[in-house]
Order: structure tokens, then C-alpha cells, then sequence
């Protein structure tokens, strides 16, 4: 199920998201605050902002190439990839075990 016609851009509350497919292809950005991330694809058409969120398992975030993608105090022991010909990725903070881009062909989210 796709985000479509789901108003809320900026989410604040307290979330648990397992095996979710989180697709948007409108160019809104996008602001999640402490979320849990477990084994997730995050397929957003505009800006994406993860703040203070939690990443389990492997996940994946494609953007395209002209949006900027942040990712501030992230925790925990799983894995982030992304496509790395986003135009801006800015990682601060704290960092979960593994945040790495990878070209696009081989993130594997179409």
C-alpha cells in the first residue's frame, strides 16, 4: 500500500514500520521522527528527512536524483542503502551500523 492521498508530510508520532513498502510519487517532502525501521523500502518522489529514527534489518530509500535526503541521530544495528546519485545526502549524528549509497541499478527498488 502507497502513501497516496495520505495528508500527513511531517509525522512525529512514535511508529513501528515491518516489511512496508512506503511509496509516494508526489514531490512533497517527508519528515519522520522516531520511527523504527525494520526491513523497509522508502520510495518517496519529493525530499526525505529521518530524524532520531531507529533502522533494524536492511532497508532502502530511493529518491531521485534532484532531492536531498537527511538522516539525523539514527540508532541501531541494521543497514541503510540508498541510491547515491541523490543530489544531497547529509548524515549528522549518531549513525545506525551501516549507512552506505549504492548506484541505482543495484538498490533493486523500481
Amino acid at each position: 500500500a502507497g502513501l497516496e492521498g495520505f495528508q500527513e508530510e511531517f509525522v512525529t508520532f512514535d511508529s513501528r514500520l515491518k516489511e512496508v513498502y512506503l511509496y509516494n510519487s508526489g514531490s512533497t517532502a517527508w519528515t519522520f521522527v522516531n520511527f523504527v525501521f525494520e526491513n523497509c523500502i522508502l520510495y518517496f518522489n519529493g525530499n526525505l528527512t529521518l530524524t532520531s529514527c531507529t533502522f533494524r534489518g536492511i532497508n532502502g530509500i530511493r529518491l531521485p536524483n534532484t532531492k536531498t535526503l537527511t538522516i539525523a541521530n539514527s540508532v541501531g544495528q541494521g543497514q541503510v542503502v540508498y541510491n547515491d546519485d541523490i543530489a544531497t545526502v547529509t548524515i549528522t549524528g549518531t549513525q545506525c551500523r551501516d549507512i552506505a549509497g549504492v548506484a541505482v541499478a543495484g538498490l533493486g527498488i523500481s
